[in-house]
């Protein structure tokens, strides 16, 4: 070969290197072989790489898809805020599936609550009154009343239906006044209220009762007529602790009170010993 040393001189000589065929195959062969097994463990380690990664970076969409699908409620925000999503995409997504989610949930609750909560008075409807109502009964006693506005049609013949709606939120809002907080009080639709007493005899619903109606007769508001309420009253118990029971107990007693001469408080042991229904009720000073 020529040489690139200047002190050395060129020789200008060949040097052929001979080998037989099959030792030049077999160093192909254990070439091509450490080649491929170098080639295979590259994927293979690139492989082991990817799965990583990948099982990393789907674990946290993995979640939150599950999660989404879920019926929005919030413990299962809770469990979203608590993914670790360590990425920027996965955290902006987990951010926007926890907005829609509260969003949601705000939604259900808003409607649930229109849907459970008469609009004019703002107590419970009928729907809201009996999903509630068993909820609190696991006391020892219990009272229902039934409340009915006297003559109500005239009223609202008379002196107008918006009249009649003032009417109507007037006694709603002498009844939240006087009873607890614990109460449940419901409007059955048109001039009919129902309470639930809970933890209260049929004696001291009595004085509640008569409480009510004597504020609601002395009410004087300018712009409205003066207005009487009839109360049927029944104990919990009598009712096998069916609400719907006890309702229809209680009207017995109301239509008592009305037959009565109304403005005044029946329970349901006066309506069923009353041999006419014209008895003179009794009233608690």
């Amino acid at each position: 070969f020529p040489s690139h040393d200047s002190n050395r001189k060129a020789t200008n000589w060949n040097v052929f290197v001979y080998a037989d065929s099959a030792l030049i195959n077999d160093i192909m062969l254990s070439t091509i072989r450490q080649s491929i097994w170098f080639i295979i463990s590259i994927l293979a380690f690139t492989s082991f790489l990817a799965y990583v990664f990948s099982t990393l970076i789907a674990r946290p969409l993995r979640r939150l898809a599950t999660l989404s699908a879920s019926k929005p409620a919030p413990h299962i925000v809770d469990e979203l805020n608590q993914i670790d999503t360590w990425y920027d995409e996965a955290t902006r997504l987990k951010v926007s599936i926890i907005s829609s989610m509260l969003s949601t949930i705000k939604q259900v609750n808003l409607l649930d609550r229109e849907a459970s909560t008469d609009p004019l008075t703002g107590l419970f409807n009928r729907r809201g009154f009996t999903a509630l109502a068993p909820v609190i009964t696991q006391f020892t006693e219990n009272a229902v009343m039934s409340l009915d506005l006297d003559h109500f049609k005239k009223i609202n013949d008379v002196w107008g239906h918006d009249v009649g709606d003032k009417v109507l939120e007037m006694v709603s809002r002498v009844l939240k006044s006087i009873c607890r907080d614990s109460d449940i009080i419901g409007r059955f639709g048109g001039e009919e209220f129902i309470i639930l007493l809970p933890g209260t005899r049929v004696e001291n619903a009595r004085h509640i009762a008569e409480r009510i109606r004597a504020t609601i007769e002395a009410v004087r508001e300018e712009g409205l007529p003066s207005v009487t309420i009839s109360i049927g009253i029944v104990a919990l118990s009598e009712a096998a602790n069916q609400i719907p029971d006890a309702i229809k107990m209680t009207d017995l007693a109301l239509y008592e009170a009305k037959d009565a001469g109304r403005n005044c408080v029946v329970t349901w042991q006066q309506a069923v010993n009353t041999p006419q229904r014209h008895a003179e009720p009794v009233r608690i000073p």
